[in-house]
């Protein structure tokens, strides 16, 4: 009996196979996560569940898994790039500039209005519109009568004590009674007191008042020639806190009250009442 012939296989070349095999393995590895659609591996739910149960997946360990990191090392196509455009910058767009002639002054023959006149720059500017600036000045008297006619409208008065900062008055505090009108004009009555009791006689004065822009609104109170008198704050229908008096701020808070009942200042019936605009 002959016994067949194994080829004696030393153990180098038993390594040697064992790398091709292993790089053989490598390959089709390789090749396989090339195929389209490699990294989209379906969402885990109960049909792939079932699905690996039904395979034995689980037992024969043969899930595939992504790797956690995906980078697609593959150039894009030329058909699915987008042509980006540079953008226009102030500097490149077309600008037209008009130029406006002093009254009286026309272009030369054959030019156009745009065609700067001769020995003019090109960065001269327009001289201003006077008409806009009456227009924008008049839209502002009109809303400066709308914000006064919503703060005061009807004539109301308000009263309460202020000290006296001026030193003429010869007074500790002086009795205010404040009428607004929604016009813009007010009377006001001082009685000026020493130690709590009446000292001279009162004084009546009238003026114009005039609301300030703020958080409350802020009522300034002028005399008939323009002159700040006074500064209150409208934080209500009913209050007007003192700011400033004769251009001083008082330490403590002064109050008039709303009174349920106008005075009208007769005193000043006789005198002429005051211009406001």
């Amino acid at each position: 009996m002959f016994r067949p012939l194994t080829p004696h296989r030393s153990p180098s070349d038993i390594a040697r196979m064992a790398l091709v095999i292993s790089l053989s393995l490598t390959l089709v590895a390789c090749a396989d996560m090339t195929q389209p659609g490699f990294y989209n591996m379906p969402k885990a739910s109960s049909a792939t569940d079932a699905e690996a149960n039904a395979t034995d997946a689980y037992a024969l360990q043969s899930i595939r898994a992504p790797s956690q990191i995906q980078i697609d090392l593959r150039q894009p196509s030329l058909d699915n790039q987008i042509p980006v455009s540079p953008p226009t910058t102030a500097a490149s767009a077309p600008t037209t500039q008009t130029y406006k002639l002093p009254p009286g002054v026309s272009n030369a023959p054959g030019t156009s209005p745009n065609t700067p006149p001769s020995g003019a720059a090109t960065s001269d500017i327009p001289p201003p519109d006077l008409t806009n600036n009456a227009a924008t000045g008049n839209a502002a008297l009109a809303n400066m009568a709308t914000a006064q006619a919503a703060l005061i409208p009807e004539p109301i008065s308000f009263a309460g004590t202020l000290p006296c900062f001026n030193a003429a008055m010869q007074c500790t505090a002086q009795r205010i009674m404040l009428t607004l009108a929604p016009n813009g004009r007010w009377r006001a009555r001082a009685t000026y007191l020493e130690q709590n009791a009446q000292s001279g006689k009162p004084q009546a004065e009238q003026g114009c008042w005039r609301t300030l822009i703020g958080t409350p609104t802020r009522v300034a109170i002028l005399t008939a020639q323009g002159t700040p008198r006074a500064e209150f704050a409208a934080p209500s229908d009913n209050l007007l806190k003192l700011v400033s008096l004769n251009g001083q701020t008082p330490n403590l808070a002064y109050t008039l009250s709303r009174q349920p009942d106008l005075d009208p200042i007769k005193e000043l019936d006789l005198t002429p009442a005051p211009n406001c605009p």
